[in-house]
Order: structure tokens, then C-alpha cells, then sequence
């Protein structure tokens, strides 16, 4: 069976049988974080939505799936649809925690299994009234994180524009290239790297200042603040302490109604993100070329040099 032809009809399979249970079913118009379809309590206002990737194999001696270990968090719902030879058909379900015992590489949850044993051996993951039920309490658990946050340390900022002003008019001598305001390298993070682009929402951008600094504060027409359609608050933390220990604690009181980015470079952030992960917390980190091994540990992560290059007015194929 053609694999395009699969996919299809394992989505409309899936999108039919969650209906019949009076779920809400709709399809996004792109896929990302491995979201092929959605669940939603309200198609008009939703305030909680689980993300559905389907997978659908021609079952004939075994089956392989792979499932990217960035797209499995709460939120996140697998269904596999097999079909045989004799066009024998069958609907699984796997939740979060059921995935994570997989066998694993770095980057990738895996299911192998032959077609003798998987019946026998999954046979408690064939989607069923039962499953149902316990998809609709994962509903009604879940929420929709309609908030951006931005979290910028101050000295990565600094040591990122320093490097990037610096790389550029040795490449360009002849460009006149100047120091990017903060507010420019600010949109330039969320056009590069926010990936929850809803219409409408809140985007707050926390930038920790020490007296140590050498951004000063700028003033911005109210026109200005905005990316798009949604409205950017820019508040400056002033502290005389730590700038990672104050974003640290920070983060820990935001990150569960919150998308977060975090702009760091330091070393000093490395037991944050060992924790974050041990935790299956989720986050995008924005940080430079030399980053102390933050992004070893597999969360997207964009370097700081790209939005500070656009913002100083560079274009994508002069970075």
C-alpha cells in the first residue's frame, strides 16, 4: 500500500473513531511537534488540547516505529494502525509513560516488533471504550499554554551581540553595521525560534540586568510592541545578584502555564537544564556557538547570532 495512502487513511480512521467517542477532532494546518491531529474541548475557544501523531504500517512479518523523543511531553497521544495483508485492521493507543518505556537511542523512542508477538504483547494498547475514557481524563487534565515568556540573561545577550557585530563587519567591511536594538533582537528571537504561534497572545520578555551591564534602557513607541497580531511587554529585572540563580528560580514559578525561551550561554544554567529534562520539562533554549554543552541535552535550542544578524538588518543569505 502506497505510504502516502496509509498515512491518509489512518488519519481519517483515527479522526472517525475519536468522533464516535464525542471527542473534537481537527487537523492543524501544519505539522509540528509531531502533530498530525488534534483534540480540542471547544473548536472555537479551546483551553485544553492533546496532540494526536499517527503512525500507520502495512503489517506483514513485524513493524517500526520511531518517535522523536522532543515531541513526546503530557500532551502528546500516539495512535498505530495496522492493516495485513488480508486487510485485517487494528487501532492502537500509547500514552506518554506507555513510550518512554520503549527502547531508545539519543533522539528517538522506538517499537519494534514482530507481527506473532505484537497482538499478544500490546494487545492492552488496542484502542477500546476503556481507552477512551482515559484519553478524555487526559483532556480535561490538559491545558493550553497561551503565553510566550522570554527569559534573557543579560550577559549572553551582551556577549552574543559583541560577537555576532564583530564576525559580520569583518565579512562586510565595506556595510556600515551597527549595534541592533534590543527591542529588534527581541522580535528577532520570536520570529526565529517562538514555535507557538497563536493569534492574540501574550508575550512577556524578562531581561535580568546587573549594574555590570552595558545595555541601557531604551523607550519604545506603543506601536512598536507588537509581532504580528500579539503585544510584546518588555520588563527589565534589575538585580545585584546572579542573573542565572534569579532567572532560575524565575523559571520554576512559571514553567507550568508558560512557554518559555531562554536566552543563556553559562555554565552556571547546566544543573537547571540537567533538572528541566529529569523532569521532561519543556523549553526552547537560545544561546551562542560556545554554550558550556546546554543543548547536549536535547531540547530545540537556535543560536543567538541568527536574530542579532537580522536585526542589525542582515538577510538570510548574507548570514
Amino acid at each position: 500500500m502506497d505510504t502516502s495512502k496509509l498515512a491518509i487513511q489512518s488519519e481519517e480512521l483515527i479522526s472517525s473513531t475519536l468522533s464516535k467517542f464525542d471527542f473534537l477532532v481537527s487537523k492543524p494546518k501544519y505539522d509540528t511537534d509531531g502533530c498530525d491531529l488534534q483534540i480540542l474541548d471547544n473548536l472555537i475557544h479551546p483551553t485544553r488540547l492533546l496532540r494526536v501523531q499517527s503512525k500507520g504500517r502495512h503489517f506483514e512479518r513485524s513493524t517500526n516505529v520511531e518517535i522523536s523523543k522532543k515531541h513526546v511531553d503530557d500532551n502528546y497521544i500516539l495512535f498505530i494502525y495496522l492493516i495485513d495483508n488480508d486487510k485485517n485492521d487494528t487501532l492502537y493507543i500509547f500514552f506518554p509513560e506507555e513510550i518512554k518505556q520503549l527502547h531508545s537511542n539519543e533522539n528517538n523512542y522506538k517499537l519494534y516488533c514482530s507481527k506473532k508477538t505484537f497482538a499478544t504483547k500490546y494487545h492492552s494498547n488496542i484502542f477500546s471504550k476503556d481507552k477512551a475514557k482515559q484519553l478524555k481524563l487526559r483532556l480535561l487534565a490538559s491545558r493550553i499554554k497561551e503565553k510566550t515568556t522570554v527569559l534573557i540573561d543579560s550577559f549572553c545577550l551582551e556577549n552574543g551581540i559583541m560577537s555576532t557585530l564583530r564576525a559580520y563587519k569583518e565579512l562586510y567591511p565595506e556595510r556600515d553595521l551597527l549595534t541592533p536594538r534590543t527591542l529588534d533582537i527581541f522580535k528577532q528571537i520570536l520570529s526565529c525560534y517562538d514555535g507557538r504561534k497563536l493569534e492574540n497572545k501574550i508575550i512577556n520578555i524578562y531581561l535580568f540586568l546587573t549594574p555590570h551591564n552595558f545595555i541601557k534602557t531604551e523607550y519604545y513607541d506603543s506601536e512598536e510592541l507588537y509581532v504580528g497580531e500579539n503585544k510584546i511587554r518588555i520588563f527589565e529585572m534589575h538585580i545585584n545578584g546572579l542573573v542565572s540563580f534569579e532567572i532560575e528560580d524565575f523559571l520554576n514559578r512559571i514553567i507550568d502555564s508558560e512557554n518559555i525561551i531562554l536566552t543563556a550561554s553559562d555554565i552556571k544554567y547546566l544543573p537547571l537544564i540537567k533538572e528541566l529534562k529529569a523532569q521532561n520539562r519543556d523549553i526552547i533554549l537560545v544561546c551562542e556557538k560556545l554554550d558550556n554543552d546546554l543543548r547536549s541535552f536535547g531540547f530545540n535550542w537556535g543560536n543567538i547570532a541568527y536574530p542579532i544578524a537580522f536585526a542589525m538588518g542582515l538577510h538570510p543569505h548574507e548570514i
